[in-house]
């Protein structure tokens, strides 16, 4: 009983894609038989059985194009929803680690306990997006609130907290009720590898070039000013 509820009821949205599809793919083939041998049989194709035979054909392809779209209609629009949500979490985590009065993250070890999890959530929803353009949306957010966390936490700058900030001397793992909670390693591991680039992924800068000769001579001659002297200072050094 359990594993036919299994079969019509999928855990996933994946195996919902997949049981759909082989209905679609049973009905699609269960039809084209029976207008196939429908087909065969008639022995007399006089122009009023020729015109019911290509109205058959057109409405059945009318109706596979239907279902067709049904179904990625049903795709983007559960994309869509996962992409929303996973927008929501990331502003989410970016909003739970509350500043202390130096503008930093009050070391609350809750906070960074729940700002670790919406991230994990919004990029669980993030594997989950099916098309292509929800896909390229969601990376240019995780691009837009990477910087956002380097630029709060400040881990590779001389700004970066020291020990004392994330535990209590002497009580990283023991500690009491009265003791400020120690920080949760795997918290900070966790937003640490959100704002870390991935080595797979392209940057997009590395396809862009430097100044052209043209632009150089243009601003030289109509400013800023800065600008043309950091250039050319870029251009000694380059030398050099």
């Amino acid at each position: 009983m359990k594993f036919i509820k299994k079969i019509f009821n999928p855990v996933t949205d994946r195996h919902k894609d997949i049981w759909e599809g082989a209905i679609l793919g049973f009905f699609s083939i269960a039809w084209f038989c029976i207008v196939a041998t429908t087909v065969e049989r008639i022995r007399v194709f006089d122009p009023i059985t020729i015109i019911r035979i290509l109205s058959i054909i057109v409405i059945t392809g009318g109706v596979y194009v239907a279902i067709w779209k049904l179904i990625n209609d049903q795709k983007w629009r559960r994309s869509e929803a996962y992409l929303e949500q996973a927008k929501e979490l990331l502003q989410n985590s970016f909003d739970v680690l509350k500043l202390d009065d130096n503008g930093y993250p009050i070391n609350d070890r809750y906070r960074w306990l729940s700002c670790a999890r919406f991230l994990i959530s919004a990029q669980e929803l993030g594997t989950k997006l099916e098309d292509v353009s929800h896909k390229d949306t969601f990376d240019k957010y995780v691009e837009f609130w990477r910087f956002k966390f380097i630029n709060l936490l400040q881990f590779d700058t001389v700004n970066s907290p020291g020990k004392n900030y994330f535990y209590e001397e002497g009580k990283r793992i023991v500690y009491t009720k009265n003791d400020r909670e120690p920080i949760s390693e795997v918290s900070v591991a966790v937003i640490y590898r959100f704002m870390t680039w991935p080595k797979n992924k392209k940057d997009p800068l590395r396809e862009q070039s430097y100044f052209t000769e043209a632009e150089i001579k243009h601003i030289e001659s109509f400013g800023p000013e800065g600008l043309h002297g950091f250039i050319e200072a870029a251009r000694s050094s380059a030398k050099d």
